[in-house]
């Protein structure tokens, strides 16, 4: 589906409606990163193997970046460009079918990320300051109000918002007390925060946590420890990773990516001591939504 001789494709992800496959690329390693996207069912050029692909942000001298792609508007994506201010992003919302580029918020505040809740509403920024701390704000309208603050020492990150999309989880390891990150649950409006989960054998720092985009409820915790671990939240999809996990022995089981409605999903499973196996597939039959009987669609070999 894609023809691109010069560089590799390093990575690449299909839009919301599964009409586009996209993928960023650069040109001659000059790590400037533009937006691509190749429409598989579109007849390719005379003397072309593939459909052609269209340069959707075609700038020069700008690292794109990829921030959200809305299930509200899955014709479009949102972007960071920094062609105003090399140093900084300005958020910008990407039509996917014809490259238009709308500026949603001019970033002249040092901010590093943006963050957007269920309903894909633009909620939390956060800014990196002049003595390397780290403050999250919550938008409200055109302002940007901080609610929590890291120092340099320390280290934040917004994982998505809860079920009731007014609290949000966060990977933070901030005050004397916490020598390793965990999990806590923050209210923006108040920046109140309550434990959520921490390694139970007080050994590493969180991982990472998977969350649910059908249903908005946490789905594991994981560790890396010697071996990756998991705090199952999901008791349903945790007999169906068991399930597989005993087909690929000794292998750690990842999720990689799934559809929408969450029925299919491609999994990797890694080795310490072997090459990565290929993908394999998963489906939950249809009929039945609380069922567990997945079956694996490739095996490692023999």
């Amino acid at each position: 589906m894609t023809n691109d001789q010069a560089r590799p494709v390093r990575n690449y992800f299909w839009s919301r409606d599964g009409k586009y496959l996209l993928y960023s690329q650069d040109k001659g390693g000059d790590e400037n990163f533009n937006i691509y996207a190749v429409n598989p069912a579109e007849a390719p050029a005379a003397g072309q193997p593939v459909p052609t692909a269209r340069d959707l942000t075609g700038l020069k001298g700008v690292l794109v970046q990829l921030l959200s792609a809305p299930l509200s508007d899955p014709n479009s994506l949102y972007i960071g460009l920094n062609y105003r201010d090399k140093a900084w992003h300005d958020l910008y919302k990407l039509n996917l079918a014809t490259g238009e580029k709308t500026l949603v918020r001019q970033n002249n505040d040092r901010i590093g990320a943006w963050e957007f809740d269920w309903n894909d509403q633009l909620r939390l920024a956060s800014r990196s300051n002049p003595d390397s701390s780290t403050e999250w704000l919550r938008v409200e309208g055109e302002k940007l109000v901080p609610f929590y603050k890291t120092s340099i020492d320390e280290q934040s990150g917004v994982v998505a918002f809860a079920k009731d999309n007014q609290h949000m989880y966060m990977i933070t390891n901030r005050g004397a007390g916490r020598n390793l990150a965990e999990i806590v649950l923050i209210n923006p409006a108040t920046g109140q925060e309550q434990p959520y989960q921490a390694d139970p054998l007080k050994r590493v720092d969180v991982g990472s946590l998977e969350v649910a985009e059908k249903t908005h409820e946490p789905v594991f915790v994981r560790f890396e420890d010697d071996r990756m671990r998991r705090v199952w939240k999901d008791k349903a999809l945790e007999q169906d990773f068991t399930a597989v996990s005993k087909q690929l022995p000794g292998l750690d089981v990842y999720p990689a990516s799934h559809t929408t409605d969450e029925r299919l999903w491609l999994l990797s499973a890694t080795s310490a001591t072997q090459p990565t196996w290929p993908t394999c597939s998963t489906a939950k039959p249809s009929s039945s939504p609380s069922s567990t009987k997945r079956g694996p669609s490739c095996a490692p070999p023999t």
